[in-house]
């Protein structure tokens, strides 16, 4: 991710001869601004004074990574036009590579003219944008001249301290939209018809229209419709919490870590006793004597026998007998 940095630039002193981008600053925005569209800088001259300048020669870079140029240009009009039309050599009219990020320039008066002062375009260039930011980040690149050559009348180079150099920027910026809350759907309680001897096991499914991962939701327990602190963001509740009767369900408000969306109710479950255990003929919660005695009864019966009695065949074999009596002993309640 290309992050915003800060180009640093020569403030030009008004009484100093300079050469300069303009605009300084080309700043635009994602709500105004797309992939695709382009815009123009100049680069000018400006407060030149005898002996002037007779020759020039740069580059303008850019990060290609984010623009591209597309058009370059000396204008109609520019710095160096001299009085006599014939009276000047263009060496590079603008020249545009992209895959090395900058356009060049190279252009000479031929005698008898004279160096030229004041001020003017010397080129234009434009640029077209071709990545954008990310939501809420800022892409940049300097617009840089570089391996600037200035020649004076006498074909010497004016040194560098005798004149100011201003770069441009380029500021790409993506203002983060509203957050959309996020959503919970599907709620419920595995498994729906629960015993005494189930874990409660909430589930639901998370939502974000933004593609933000769930941070900080609420979860909240209730058992006979009285919060359950104890289980507080937690989707489970052990068995050893229920009782038979009890009716519970959990709610559940989901966050994005930064805002939380509309509270959701599960169904709500009964909590049940589990089923009688198989050796309990007489169904009184307790295997004891008085369930021997059922088996007694119906001991060396079968289905055609009239004592029969097909809950004391407890191993379902299709005879009560003494394995049936034993798998009644081993569950005896003492």
């Amino acid at each position: 991710m290309w992050a915003a940095i800060t180009i640093p630039t020569l403030k030009a002193n008004p009484e100093t001869p300079k050469i300069y981008v303009n605009p300084e600053h080309n700043e635009f925005s994602t709500t105004t601004t797309s992939v695709g569209d382009e815009f123009t800088i100049n680069v000018m001259a400006a407060d030149w004074s005898e002996p002037g300048v007779f020759s020039y020669q740069f580059k303008l870079s850019y990060n290609n990574t984010m623009l591209e140029a597309v058009a370059a240009e000396i204008p109609d009009g520019h710095w160096l036009t001299p009085e006599d039309p014939g009276k000047i050599f263009v060496v590079d009219a603008g020249t545009i590579n992209n895959e090395g990020g900058f356009v060049s320039f190279g252009v000479t008066l031929l005698a008898p003219e004279t160096g030229k002062t004041g001020s003017g375009t010397i080129a234009t260039i434009t640029l077209r944008i071709t990545t954008a930011p990310a939501t809420g980040q800022n892409i940049s690149s300097s617009l840089e001249l570089k391996e600037l050559i200035l020649v004076n009348p006498e074909a010497n180079q004016i040194p560098s301290e005798q004149y100011e150099v201003i770069n441009g920027t380029y500021l790409f910026s993506s203002i983060a939209g509203p957050n959309t809350p996020p959503a919970a759907s599907n709620l419920s309680i595995i498994p729906s018809s629960p015993e005494t001897t189930d874990d409660l096991v909430g589930s639901y499914d998370y939502y974000d229209a933004d593609g933000d991962d769930e941070s900080g939701s609420e979860i909240k327990w209730y058992k006979d419709d009285l919060l359950q602190t104890a289980y507080n963001d937690s989707l489970t509740v052990p068995s050893s919490a229920t009782s038979d009767g009890e009716e519970w369900y959990f709610t559940v408000k989901p966050s994005d870590g930064e805002d939380f969306g509309t509270l959701m109710t599960s169904p709500t479950v009964t909590i049940g006793a589990p089923p009688g255990k198989r050796e309990d003929l007489n169904g009184d919660g307790n295997v004891n004597i008085e369930d021997i005695s059922i088996w007694g009864q119906a001991f060396g019966s079968n289905p055609e026998h009239p004592r029969w009695n097909a809950m004391a065949d407890i191993n379902e074999d299709g005879e009560v007998n003494m394995i049936d009596g034993v798998l009644i002993a081993i569950e005896f309640d003492i």
